[in-house]
């Protein structure tokens, strides 16, 4: 319209446009309106309802394994000062990638580079270790013999930092969120925070049967809200958390 000014011709034609998009606009927004305010109801299939009625399930489970085993690989854990035969309860794995080793006869914690199938260094420990597992990066915790539970710094060089004395067997070990679970090879699971105190004892069920027979490795579901304890011979446990 501002090109056109002065030529009377050119914009009685852009008046006549510029009315016919005014116009198209106007249908378009009048039919969206209308869809805007439609009433829309639904009527069900009475015969999709008469199938469902008539199933007694919606399918089955077929239970596939979920780890299978690819290969093994032997490791000579000892080393030059071990004065017996090496025995292993339990290990772990660091954060990066290295496995922690307790030897309970040499009374060792050892680190193995899982590659190189070789101990890459280990630490003197103050009685015969059962389990180990990591608190983070820098950090592992070693149950003992001796109802105690050592902490051992992850540096350069494997390092013994605090320990602590319990009130109960201390054998296989695990970590979540700030708090320690410890089996103790028998009846029980015992919960501490990281300063040693005794937060809950797992040992019987609602109806105050036992859960366990002999409670030995712990680990977490992927949710965190269940444990899953080995028990012995019996097989696994699972408690909520």
């Amino acid at each position: 319209m501002k090109q056109s000014d002065g030529n009377i011709a050119q914009q009685f034609v852009s008046m006549k446009t510029t009315q016919k998009r005014l116009a198209q606009t106007e249908d378009i927004l009048n039919d969206l309106d209308a869809h805007v305010h439609a009433k829309v109801s639904f009527t069900a299939d009475q015969t999709v309802l008469g199938f469902l009625q008539q199933l007694k399930a919606f399918g089955s489970i077929i239970r596939n394994t979920v780890y299978s085993v690819k290969g093994t690989r032997k490791m000579n854990i000892k080393v030059q000062n071990d004065s017996s035969g090496c025995l292993v309860y339990g290990s772990c794995l660091t954060e990066d990638g290295e496995l922690l080793i307790p030897d309970c006869n040499n009374k060792k914690l050892k680190r193995a580079d899982i590659v190189k199938l070789s101990v890459v260094d280990y630490c003197e420990l103050p009685h015969h270790p059962r389990d180990v597992c990591g608190i983070d990066k820098q950090e592992a915790v070693v149950t003992l013999g001796n109802n105690s539970i050592q902490f051992v710094s992850l540096g350069n060089k494997l390092a013994l930092t605090r320990d602590m004395k319990l009130n109960h067997r201390c054998f296989c070990i695990a970590y979540r969120n700030n708090k320690l679970y410890i089996s103790n090879n028998n009846k029980s699971v015992y919960v501490h925070d990281m300063t040693g105190t005794l937060l809950q004892t797992i040992s019987k069920d609602s109806s105050g049967k036992d859960l366990f027979t002999y409670s030995r490795h712990i680990a977490f579901s992927d949710c965190g809200d269940k444990i899953f304890v080995a028990n012995g011979e019996q097989g696994v446990v699972t408690v909520d958390v």
